[in-house]
């Protein structure tokens, strides 16, 4: 006889689970997730939400390693209902911590998840377009950007795909014509016309590298390329859905462009950080 995974009981010949254990499991880990979330958007029964978890896990014999994982979903669905506007006050953000806390959670259970970093990305827009310059912790290992004195390093993308613009120029429609003999010796050549010049321009990948967004400045160091652009000398900002362009104040600049991942978070970013550095 098989033994119920769940409850432990006899489960039937060649049988690891009853269908009603299996049913009640799938039931209370939905209902673990749906209390959570339901908690944080109406902040009611925040103080039973422990002890209410705890009872569902054990009417459905849910493992230690599926509740963490059930609350780390729930508080998932709670922040991704507070940046359904992509923004995240600073109540909202206080709850998202108060939740935390109370699951019982770290910020190394939810180092893995994306919405710990579209957290990340809210608070500092809201810190940004509230006037105040938020500063990045320093890492482990240091960033490779020699910031000067007065700037703060405010975000970083880690993994950043460099792109410029190439042009090409080549010459197409021309003609030699062709020679005709007028006498022994003596040619005349006839329906030569000059070539028009066409050019093509591309964006190629050129290089790869963090990218350090400042308070002044962007910083880009790769393996080839590594330079700073300063705010200031920026005309022009482009939004894209992974990234952002940058055209520099500069007679023959050509766009540059900075695959980020996030192009959201990285223009609106780049863009208040630009008007706050202005005198």
């Amino acid at each position: 006889m098989g033994k119920c995974k769940h409850c432990g009981n006899d489960a039937g010949l060649l049988r690891s689970l009853h269908k009603e254990c299996a049913a009640t499991h799938a039931t209370n880990l939905d209902m673990m997730r749906g209390a959570i979330v339901a908690a944080s958007r109406t902040g009611t029964n925040l103080d039973r939400l422990p002890e209410y978890l705890d009872r569902l896990a054990r009417e459905g014999h849910v493992t230690e390693d599926e509740q963490r994982r059930a609350r780390i979903a729930g508080w998932c669905g709670a922040a991704d209902s507070f940046l359904e506007d992509q923004l995240l006050s600073k109540d909202e953000d206080a709850a998202l911590v108060g939740l935390m806390n109370r699951l019982g959670l770290s910020a190394g259970d939810l180092a893995q998840e994306e919405t710990l970093t579209r957290v990340a990305h809210a608070a500092i827009l809201r810190d940004v377009l509230e006037g105040n310059l938020p500063e990045l912790p320093p890492p482990q290992q240091p960033w490779p950007f020699n910031l000067q004195r007065s700037e703060k390093l405010v975000w970083v993308f880690p993994h950043v795909s460099y792109y410029t613009e190439h042009s090409s120029r080549a010459y197409v429609g021309g003609s030699h014509g062709v020679s005709l003999r007028v006498m022994k010796g003596v040619y005349y050549r006839v329906g030569a016309f000059k070539a028009n010049p066409v050019v093509t321009t591309e964006t190629r990948l050129t290089d790869s590298g963090p990218l350090g967004v400042t308070t002044k400045h962007l910083y880009f160091h790769g393996s080839s390329k590594i330079f700073r652009v300063p705010y200031a000398k920026v005309v022009s900002f482009t939004p894209y859905s992974d990234g952002i362009g940058v055209v520099r104040d500069a007679q023959s600049a050509k766009p540059q462009t900075f695959e980020t991942g996030d192009g959201w978070f990285a223009y609106n970013l780049v863009v208040n950080l630009a008007k706050l550095a202005q005198p």
